[in-house]
Order: structure tokens, then C-alpha cells, then sequence
């Protein structure tokens, strides 16, 4: 389990929707004595009594910054400070509670509970201990996945639903043959916004990269201040100089949609050589990216001291758009206000594009990509964005993005040697709409091809 304490807040280019939100948080006048930290070895660790502990703190029990360091893993505290990390997190979840463990699995080093809170908030709770009996892993997800009250009887329900909350291009095909056989689809010619779907293309390249023996997953990237980007992820929090190797990396690119991995993927690469596969993997129209932008270059187009030049560059062709990128190279994380951007901004134009009938042909050949390179289909499946119901699916691929008044999703799903796609977005530059809805939906039309 990597070590990094995910609270299922919406990462992406911008944000990602997936399984997606919980709003637990937890306080409590429970107190407990922290016990002191121990030198365990992995066969006498109690990773049960570690998570009663960590419940406690979640209960109300204060943690210091000492006591942090003393019971997490050094590697973990690397990714998950205490100030700007694991406070916020239980800020977060504190006001829920108090939490109880309702169900445990697993003993030693390895172990998960179930908890839930007064108001009925269940959360699972996924721990690993290193040899010292530190926090080496920890993962906070709600329990139960969300779920529509309604969930729609077919595709064409699910699809109309999705038009109502704003335009949708979308696509549900089985791939035969290496073609895309719709069972249905709204405008699948048509190029939509990606949000952090667009990943996948650079996850491509890093794909071909690592074939033509060009880099190699062990291969370390130096961190470096001017590719940080915000908001999602965890590697703009982590210090300039430290290494990161390329597989982690291409890992939280995808599976938080990590926008300072992605920036240092693209310079890594070369923007270029993602804009080239994009015509490579079947993109009918990559002069709609080219130039490619960076995920802080596309922030710094939509908020902060740049955020007017997104005229100039909606007017301009690709040498003015160029310029442009120039212009701004010198802004950084600290000059874009985030939490200022809560309705759409230009959602369906200052973007990266691509039609569904694109990504389902970008689906097959990531597919055979991973037949050579099968990082590529590890890393697509360590989040599966909305759990399917047990046994629908033999494997399930995705990758998600959303900024306000856009959700994009993108699934590849297996069972019984059948594959199928379900990719599409629905945008709306006028008002922002209920993203769980959209991902939901979205998910509903993926587990209706379920042969």
C-alpha cells in the first residue's frame, strides 16, 4: 500500500471526480493515553491495536507533531505533513464522530477496520505497519460506495440524464476486433473536455518511452519547484531536490491525478512527444492540443495574475499560444488562488479535447501498450473511480477528471474475455453541477454493458 493517507477529496486536473467525496469528520471528549511508540518487529506488530489508537485521535485525543513523528513512518510523513497533511484530514473527519469499529480484518503488520460515527457515517480504515510498528500506510475511504436513489434502467436513461446537467459527448462500446461497437453514444465524433482524462495521453507516451528503452520505471525525477503544480496531489508538498522515481510518479499521475507528477512527466517526455501520440493513438483532431498545456499552466490561464490572457490564447494560433506559455512560466502554485475558482471558468475551451470515439481508440491501444508494458494496466487499475458491484467486472480501468461545471470519465472494463469503454464528459460553462451525480451516472452506463 503506498504511503499516503487518501481522504477521497476530488483530485484532478483541476479535480477528479472518482469514488469520490465523503464529508466524515469526527470529535469526541473520548480521551486515551497514547501509548508509547514501540520497536516492534513486523511478526509482533498489532496493526489492530494501532488503528484503536489512530480511532482515538479521530475521537478527539490531541496529536502533536512529536507524537506524529514518533508513531508514522518516516517515507509517509514525507508524503503527508502534519501541518498541511494529516490535520486537515482530521479536521475533515472529526466532526462526524465519535467513531466505534463495527468490523476488523487482519492481524500483524497488515489490518482493516470498519468504523462508524454517531450519525451513521461509516469509513474504512486501511493500515500497514513498517518494522518499527510505525504507520507505513493509511488509507481513509468511506465504506459504502455512493449510490443514485434512482439508478437509471438503461443506457439512453443514463445518457439523458447526464444532458441534463449540461452538454455530454460520451461513448458505451465493446471493443471487437479492434473497433469500437456502440451501443450507444451521443455526439461520439464530437471533441469534448477532458479535465485530467487527458493523463492518459501522457501516460501513454511515458509508455512508449519505457518500450523504446528511452527511461526506464526506476529511473529517478528530481523535484523541482518551477514544475509544482496544485491542486490535486501530494508531490507539491514534498521538498525541491527530493527524488521520485518514474514509477511512482506515472502511479499518483493516475491514481490521485497528481498534477506536479503529471508536470514533471510532460517535461520529462517533452510536451512535444505527447502531442505526438495523441496522432499516434488515433486522435482525430491534436491540434486542438498542441501546445499542449502543463496542469498549472492550464490554472494559471483560469485564476490568478494570468487568468486574463485565457482571451489571447482562445484568439491565438499555436506560435501566440506558444508565447503565451513563456509569458507565465514564472508563476507559481503560491500565485494561484485556488479556492477562488468554485464556478466554471471557460470549462469548454481553455481545456484539453478529444472526442469519445478518440478515447475509445486511445482504450485499445492502451491495451496493447499494457500487453508489452504491463505497468501500464497496473497502474490503470489502482483506482477503479465507482466500485462496480462485486463480480460485474474482471478488471476495471479508469481515470477521471473535473474542474467546476465539467465531470469527464474514461473506463475500460473486462469480463469473460469481453472488453468494453465507457468515456465521455458532460460540460456546463454556466453553472457547476452535483459532480457525484455526473461520475455516478457515468458509472451506471459502465455497469450497464456488463454482458
Amino acid at each position: 500500500m503506498v504511503g499516503l493517507l487518501l481522504t477521497f477529496t476530488a483530485c484532478g486536473g483541476e479535480s477528479e471526480a472518482t469514488t469520490s467525496t465523503t464529508d466524515a469528520a469526527t470529535t469526541s471528549s473520548t480521551t486515551t493515553t497514547v501509548p508509547a511508540p514501540t520497536t516492534t518487529s513486523v511478526a509482533e506488530a498489532d496493526v489492530q491495536s494501532e488503528i484503536d489508537w489512530f480511532v482515538a485521535v479521530l475521537n478527539g485525543d490531541e496529536l502533536t507533531e512529536p507524537v506524529y513523528e514518533e508513531r508514522f513512518a518516516d517515507a509517509f510523513r514525507q508524503e503527508v505533513t502534519f501541518a498541511d497533511g494529516i490535520k486537515p484530514v482530521l479536521d475533515q473527519f472529526r466532526p462526524a464522530g465519535p467513531y466505534a469499529v463495527v468490523e476488523r480484518t487482519g492481524e500483524g503488520a497488515e489490518g482493516e477496520a470498519i468504523i462508524e460515527s454517531a450519525d451513521g457515517t461509516r469509513i474504512r480504515l486501511v493500515a500497514e505497519l513498517d518494522d518499527q510498528g510505525r504507520f507505513a500506510g493509511l488509507l481513509l475511504q468511506p465504506a459504502d460506495a455512493p449510490t443514485l436513489d434512482d439508478p437509471p434502467e438503461s443506457l439512453e436513461e443514463a445518457f439523458d440524464r447526464l444532458a441534463e446537467l449540461g452538454t455530454v459527448g460520451v461513448i458505451s462500446a465493446e471493443l471487437v476486433g479492434g473497433e469500437c461497437v456502440a451501443a450507444a453514444e451521443i455526439s461520439p465524433d464530437e471533441p469534448i473536455p477532458l479535465g485530467s482524462v487527458f493523463k492518459l495521453y501522457v501516460l501513454a507516451a511515458l509508455g512508449e518511452a519505457i518500450l523504446d528503452g528511452q527511461v526506464a520505471w526506476d529511473d529517478e525525477v528530481t523535484i523541482r519547484e518551477e514544475l509544482k503544480s496544485v491542486p490535486s496531489g501530494v508531490l507539491q508538498d514534498r521538498p525541491a531536490g527530493e527524488l521520485v522515481t518514474v514509477r511512482e510518479m506515472a502511479e499518483l499521475m493516475i491514481s490521485i491525478s497528481d498534477n506536479t507528477a503529471t508536470d514533471h512527466l510532460i517535461d520529462l517526455l517533452g510536451r512535444e512527444s505527447v502531442e505526438a501520440i495523441m496522432a499516434d493513438y488515433g486522435h482525430s483532431t491534436p491540434e486542438l492540443n498542441t501546445p499542449l498545456l502543463s496542469t498549472r499552466e492550464l490554472t494559471a490561464l483560469k485564476v490568478g495574475p494570468a487568468s486574463g490572457l485565457y482571451v489571447q490564447w482562445l484568439d491565438g494560433d499555436e506560435q501566440t499560444r506558444r508565447d503565451l506559455l513563456r509569458q507565465i512560466s514564472d508563476i507559481t502554485p503560491a500565485d494561484l488562488p485556488i479556492g477562488e475558482w468554485t464556478e466554471p471558468i471557460e470549462p469548454d475551451s481553455v481545456e484539453w479535447f478529444a472526442s469519445p470515439q478518440d478515447l475509445c481508440r486511445l482504450a485499445i491501444q492502451l491495451s496493447e501498450l499494457a500487453d508489452a508494458v504491463p505497468e501500464i494496466g497496473e497502474i490503470l487499475m489502482v483506482n477503479p473511480g465507482v466500485p462496480p458491484e462485486p463480480d460485474t467486472w474482471d478488471t476495471t480501468w479508469f481515470k477521471g477528471g473535473s474542474e467546476p461545471g465539467l465531470v469527464a470519465a474514461w473506463w475500460v472494463t473486462q469480463v469473460e474475455g469481453s472488453t468494453f469503454v465507457t468515456t465521455g464528459s458532460v460540460v456546463n460553462p454556466e453553472k457547476s453541477f452535483d459532480s457525484e451525480e455526473a461520475i455516478l451516472l457515468f458509472a451506471a452506463a459502465r455497469d450497464l454493458l456488463a454482458p
